[in-house]
């Protein structure tokens, strides 16, 4: 995949609130061999303090190049990644990382802890993916956590509600049927299957 991996939030529209909105605490990406063991192949637990950029660059992938605001703060600390909306602005603004790596999800898994998820009418947004036309999307907004797919622009989403967020969300290839499955856990050992769909993307690449 060109762009593969994403973590990033939209700032609302309307209120300019200054709290913290959300922590990104440890991202893998890995593949399982026979013994259901994972093999770590890509990862940041973002504790240096700055971004790794041999990793990632700033950006958007699943949406438009123009969403993209480099005023919106992204900063390390502590083994978190954090993400804070701006104060009293207008339309969408973006920021966030994506992988400079192509990488190859065939068999594997890509998963993300998620410390604090976004408020009002934010959102925060996880996704493996080509382009804007072509990804998969962990995409949360307020108590709603929507699992989509966009293939050549057109989206398809399942959500589900609930009060209490799960802390981690991963995508995981499925080689024996060919599909992704949108998986959440509490604990990062067991894991809840959420949504699964046909692969209908390069995930070699």
């Amino acid at each position: 995949m060109k762009k593969f991996l994403q973590c990033d939030l939209r700032f609302s529209r309307k209120l300019g609130y200054s709290s913290l909105l959300l922590i990104f605490a440890a991202l893998f990406l890995g593949t399982i061999n026979r013994t259901s063991q994972a093999a770590i192949v890509f990862t940041d637990n973002f504790n240096d303090g700055s971004i790794n950029m041999s990793l990632w660059k700033f950006g958007v992938l699943t949406r438009a190049s123009t969403g993209f605001d480099s005023q919106v703060s992204v900063t390390e600390s502590n083994g978190r990644r954090t993400i804070t909306q701006l104060g009293k602005t207008g339309g969408a603004n973006y920021n966030g990382y994506v992988s400079v790596q192509r990488l190859n999800i065939t068999g594997g898994f890509a998963s993300v802890r998620v410390e604090q998820k976004a408020s009002f009418t934010a959102e925060t947004i996880f996704s493996i993916g080509i382009d804007s036309n072509n990804f998969y999307r962990f995409r949360g907004r307020g108590t709603t956590l929507y699992l989509e797919t966009v293939i050549n622009g057109s989206l398809s989403s399942t959500s589900i509600k609930s009060t209490s967020d799960p802390r981690f969300w991963r995508f995981r290839h499925n080689p024996s049927t060919n599909a992704i499955v949108f998986e959440t856990s509490a604990n990062s050992t067991s894991w809840e299957v959420r949504r699964t769909v046909a692969r209908s993307i390069d995930i070699s690449n």
